[in-house]
C-alpha cells in the first residue's frame, strides 16, 4: 500500500509540471509565409502561401500573388517571371544551371525581402535501368530506378 501511494505521488508530480511553451518572438504561427520550390535546370517553379492554424486544411491556405519573385545567382545574374502568378504559383525561366555558380531565392514582399541561402546546384547521374515489381493481385506496384554515382556527390533521392 505505501509503494502505491509513493507511485501515485510521483506520477502527479509528474503530471503537474507539463506547461505549454510559448516562443516570446512568435504571437501566431497563422499568416507566416510558406515557400515551396525547387531551382531546377530550364524552369523554376515557386510556390508562395501562408500559413494556417491547425486543424485548418493545408490546402486553404491562402495563395500569395503580389510577390515579385527572382533566382539569383552568385555571378550577380538573376532571373525573374515572365508571366504574373496564378495561385500563388510562379514560373522562372532559368535555363540551363552552371555548375560552377551558386543559386538562392530573392523574394520582394510587402516592403520586405527574404533571400535564401545560395547553394551550387546538384547534378543527378544518369539513369542506367528502370524496373516495375508487383508481386500480385491488388498489390501496389513498386518502381525501383539504377544509378550510379561515381563522384558520390548525391546520396539521397525522391
Amino acid at each position: 500500500m505505501m509503494r502505491f501511494a509513493a507511485i501515485l505521488f510521483c506520477l502527479s508530480g509528474l503530471c503537474s509540471c507539463i506547461t505549454e511553451y510559448e516562443h516570446p518572438g512568435v504571437k501566431s504561427i497563422s499568416g507566416l509565409l510558406v515557400v515551396e520550390s525547387t531551382i531546377t535546370n530550364d524552369t523554376t517553379f515557386v510556390r508562395l502561401s501562408r500559413s494556417v492554424e491547425l486543424p485548418e486544411s493545408v490546402h486553404t491556405a491562402p495563395a500569395v500573388d503580389n510577390a515579385v519573385v527572382t533566382v539569383i545567382t552568385g555571378n550577380g545574374n538573376t532571373y525573374r517571371t515572365e508571366a504574373p502568378p496564378t495561385q500563388g504559383e510562379y514560373y522562372i525561366l532559368t535555363g540551363a544551371l552552371n555548375p560552377d555558380d551558386t543559386y538562392g531565392l530573392r523574394i520582394e514582399l510587402d516592403g520586405q525581402v527574404y533571400l535564401s541561402e545560395l547553394l551550387e546546384p546538384l547534378f543527378t547521374p544518369e539513369i542506367e535501368a528502370i524496373d516495375l515489381y508487383k508481386r500480385g493481385p491488388g498489390e501496389p506496384v513498386q518502381l525501383r530506378v539504377t544509378t550510379q554515382n561515381r563522384e558520390e556527390s548525391s546520396r539521397f533521392y525522391q
